[in-house]
């Protein structure tokens, strides 16, 4: 692992954040079952370096909480996660996914199906990986409680719309 860390500020701490942040980042590496040759960099910042990041970057003027750079655009997600044809190859692999998401009414077909979780991609990573990564996480609690979803008045749909209110 090549672990790179600036301190853009000159903050002291009383421990060492290289050292601290390797050793997290060589735990959630082993955690995930990561073997590959690795490159990270940390840059301690303020609000100001944020500001400018996310202005050359980001195009947004204003510091945020949470910097983050996708390896894929906001825009690729949201063209594959209402490409009917996409979504139609995924229906048989993914039960939770119906006909209901063709509803004209529903503004990104995918939205709700998509499990919360910390995944890690490879900068090589293209959208439908990205996609069908979270989907099979989805599928892992959607499997748990099938039974559960079989035996309710609510369609599959209405039951995700419902969880995600």
């Amino acid at each position: 692992m090549t672990f790179c860390v600036e301190n853009e500020t000159g903050a002291q701490f009383d421990f060492d954040p290289e050292e601290v942040a390797t050793l997290v980042a060589k735990e959630v590496l082993r955690s995930e079952g990561c073997d590959r040759e690795v490159e990270i960099s940390l840059t301690i910042t303020n609000d100001e370096g944020i500001q400018e990041l996310n202005r050359e970057f980001r195009e947004i003027d204003s510091p945020t909480d949470v910097l983050s750079f996708p390896n894929v655009s906001y825009e690729e997600l949201m063209q594959l996660w209402n490409d009917e044809e996409y979504i139609r190859s995924l229906m048989e692999r993914y039960p939770f996914i119906t006909e209901d998401v063709f509803n004209p009414e529903i503004r990104i077909k995918l939205e709700g199906f998509l499990a919360p979780d910390t995944y890690l991609f490879y900068p090589e990573t293209d959208a439908k990986t990205v996609t069908e990564k979270i989907l099979d996480q989805q599928l892992t609690v959607y499997r748990k409680y099938e039974d559960a979803v079989a035996a309710s008045k609510y369609n599959v749909h209405e039951l995700y719309t419902l969880a995600s209110i």
